[in-house]
């Protein structure tokens, strides 16, 4: 049933967001709409005369699923440039969402962006759709939105805030990107009681979201260059086996939940999502970044284009 709508220090998308205070850093705390703040800003999504708003309802969706500073923004940058190495053009979309934040966030990006494609970008805001075009189709949508709109820990069965509500029962195919968060601040890998929350955060409500016969479902286990002993570092994927491995013991349910019967009155299933593993990058000593090696943006690109 579809659910009711309403140094080497590792990167977090708590680095470097457009919009954040001196340190680069935003200010944000879980709030009880739903929506993520920025303390600095106040922009509440809700607020003003406009929410987030897609309206494009036939070019396919990229939405990344995690909780806060699970690094979403920062697989987004890393995707954002390895479709440009392939001839793509990226493009903020500026009539996402008509805040005056919001403008100034999709101007810093086309800035950071085109000044250096090679190197490191800063994280997004809390808000931000960036379009994909190949010569001048649009093939991709891709939506960076507050982790705290996904999954509020302090009050797990909230409802989600309208806007999102609105886009994730939208006739566009969705390409679920839901991230098998573990090593961020969150320390799902150590917190069970958090970890069980998020799961069923998924498999009871978003799964409620997901067609079957038209969606995508990609579990992602971000930053596994974090776990002891590595499975892979920023250059190489070391052990992808293994790194499957231990996202399913984590996870469990979450593998079990997203699968399918081929035939009605048959008995077994088959997998319906596909699982990667991710890292973007990290920060040195003198905070200098260093971005990850194709490898891992490669194989995301390649699982999203045979998808749309």
């Amino acid at each position: 049933m579809k659910p009711q709508d309403g140094n080497n220090s590792h990167v977090s998308n708590t680095e470097n967001f457009f919009g954040g205070n001196e340190t680069g850093k935003p200010i944000k705390q879980e709030t009880d709409n739903g929506i993520q703040e920025d303390m600095n800003t106040r922009n509440d999504a809700n607020s003003g005369n406009s929410i987030p708003t897609i309206t494009d309802t036939t070019t396919p969706i990229v939405l990344f699923v995690g909780p806060g500073s699970s690094g979403k923004s920062m697989i987004l940058v890393s995707l954002a440039k390895y479709f440009y190495s392939k001839n793509y053009k990226i493009a903020p979309n500026e009539n996402f969402y008509s805040t005056s934040q919001y403008k100034a966030d999709c101007k810093e990006f086309n800035n950071r962006y085109n000044a250096d494609k090679g190197k490191a970008l800063a994280g997004t805001s809390g808000f931000l759709l960036v379009d994909v075009y190949q010569g001048s189709q649009k093939k991709l949508q891709m939506l960076e939105a507050p982790g705290e709109d996904y999954i509020k820990f302090n009050n797990p069965t909230a409802p989600i805030p309208q806007y999102l509500a609105n886009i994730l029962a939208a006739p566009n195919k969705k390409i679920w990107v839901m991230l098998l968060d573990l090593h961020s601040e969150f320390d799902l890998a150590s917190d069970n009681a958090k970890r069980l929350i998020y799961t069923q955060k998924l498999t009871d409500y978003y799964e409620g979201y997901v067609n079957r016969d038209r969606d995508a479902v990609i579990l992602l286990y971000n930053q596994i260059d974090a776990h002891n002993p590595k499975f892979g570092t920023y250059l190489k994927i070391s052990n992808f086996a293994g790194a499957e491995a231990f996202a399913k013991e984590m996870y469990p349910n979450i593998f079990s939940s997203f699968v399918k019967r081929p035939f009605a009155g048959l008995f077994g299933s088959f997998p319906n999502f596909k699982f990667h593993v991710y890292c973007t990058g990290f920060y040195g000593e003198n905070k200098e970044y260093t971005a990850c090696d194709s490898v891992y943006p490669s194989k995301l690109y390649q699982e999203i284009v045979r998808r749309w």
